[in-house]
């Protein structure tokens, strides 16, 4: 299971140039070690990755404004769905 918000750089710049400073802070994260390594590969450097399970993230409360998840469910067993 996978949880991924990467932003391409171009969109990066564009919020720059909007005047946000810093641009976007992506995190990533995937369940498996070699899914990272597919991951790390595409988007390199831009995006922070983890590995491990979605449902117990490594983040403090608060430290992320916006959250997207798709394609996930499927991947749940039913009582934790």
């Amino acid at each position: 299971m996978s949880v991924a918000s990467p932003w391409p750089t171009s969109r990066n710049e564009i919020v720059r140039s909007r005047g946000v400073p810093g641009g976007l802070a992506s995190t990533a994260n995937a369940a498996s070690p070699a899914i990272a390594a597919l991951a790390f590969d595409r988007v390199g450097e831009d995006v922070e990755l983890h590995v491990g399970d979605v449902r117990a993230l490594d983040l403090d409360d608060g430290s992320v404004d916006v959250a997207h998840c798709s394609l996930l469910v499927h991947h749940l067993e039913p009582l934790d769905a």
